[in-house]
């Protein structure tokens, strides 16, 4: 989400265009946003079949 924020002055100054909002930041916050609710689930999935603890009992 910050990033896609951060992302619209510089869309903004390299489009030369008001219009950067929406064809730059607004596609970039959705995949964001779509990112993290995958994460969520595949960190809900590890979570539940122990992977996760297994992973941490390494240290790298």
């Amino acid at each position: 989400m910050l990033g896609a924020l951060a992302a619209y002055p510089v869309a903004a100054y390299l489009l030369s265009a008001p219009a950067a909002l929406f064809t730059y930041v607004l596609p970039f916050m959705v995949s964001s946003l779509i990112g993290s609710a995958i994460s969520v689930v595949l960190l809900k999935i590890l979570e539940r079949t122990k992977l996760f603890d297994l992973a941490h009992s390494y240290h790298f």
